[in-house]
């Protein structure tokens, strides 16, 4: 949990005066090591269009074996907006058929953060937009 509180207060301090949302995708190796991070999606006052081939594309290109992604929330209401919801389920499904592993997606503000892998799993995500995971257990 160091690493991720630590991770945290370093985009806090990046994202979280932004008047606008914007999403950073943070690619990790095998040992859980940051290989690269690049902003995928800069947005408005209210909201952001993450798209996955932005955050795939660099997950393939670092040869990441992981990702976590994070974005702000100006107005300080760190509720996941059904956007968010969304997003994170098309993320959660792409790094699946990609073998690419999302660890997280995190809503920040100046002092607070949202974890969704504090809240739910990817099965959980893809659920409830109701996507068929039994095809993974095959």
């Amino acid at each position: 949990m160091g690493k991720t509180n630590k991770l945290i207060q370093q985009y806090q301090i990046k994202l979280g005066s932004e008047p606008q949302e914007e999403c950073w995708a943070v690619y990790l190796n095998t040992q859980a090591q940051i290989i690269g991070d690049f902003c995928v999606a800069k947005g408005s006052l209210a909201n952001v269009q993450i798209h996955p081939r932005d955050v795939f594309r660099n997950a393939i290109a670092l040869n990441a074996y992981a990702l976590i992604l994070i974005h702000n929330h100006p107005s300080g209401n760190l509720a996941p907006s059904q956007s968010d919801l969304k997003t994170a389920r098309q993320i959660a499904i792409c790094g699946t058929l990609m073998q690419i592993h999302v660890q997280d997606f995190i809503i920040i503000s100046q002092v607070d953060y949202c974890s969704f892998s504090l809240h739910y799993d990817v099965r959980t995500i893809m659920e409830l937009w109701n996507f068929d995971t039994s095809i993974f257990n095959q």
